[in-house]
């Protein structure tokens, strides 16, 4: 199902888009396949999280799983470069991201009050609920 969702059916709306963040995808499969002792294949798809390009991609809550796969693979130094460019920010997208970078539950309150319905937030959050 993870990788039917990366589909892009020719009667669905104007079809693929240039460049596709199957972040989610990948995040989930990534997990999947640690689950199943498959940690030979999830290299490719641990790269392609942790080498997309956040500043390029615009407010995205799935650039929370870029920073998490970045520590994940020992990229702190990294890590902590995606999280930095998102300080300051005025969107309450990146707002959200470095607040669970930092693990502000307070900023990460707040923001949620105003965005919490969001769909793509709701999606995140049970991404990351699930892959703990």
């Amino acid at each position: 199902m993870i990788e039917k969702s990366k589909e892009y059916p020719e009667h669905l709306g104007v079809g693929k888009p240039y460049d596709v963040d199957t972040r989610i995808q990948d995040y989930l499969t990534v997990f999947c396949l640690d689950k199943l002792n498959r940690k030979s294949e999830t290299e490719p798809l641990k790269k392609s999280i942790s080498e997309f390009k956040v500043s390029n991609s615009g407010p995205s809550y799935s650039n929370i799983l870029t920073v998490n796969m970045l520590r994940k693979m020992g990229g702190n130094v990294a890590a902590d470069k995606v999280v930095r460019e998102l300080a300051g920010s005025k969107n309450p997208v990146q707002k959200w991201v470095y607040a669970v970078a930092g693990n502000d539950q307070t900023a990460i309150a707040d923001i949620e009050k105003g965005v919490g319905s969001d769909v793509n937030l709701q999606i995140i959050k049970k991404v990351l609920e699930v892959t703990k």
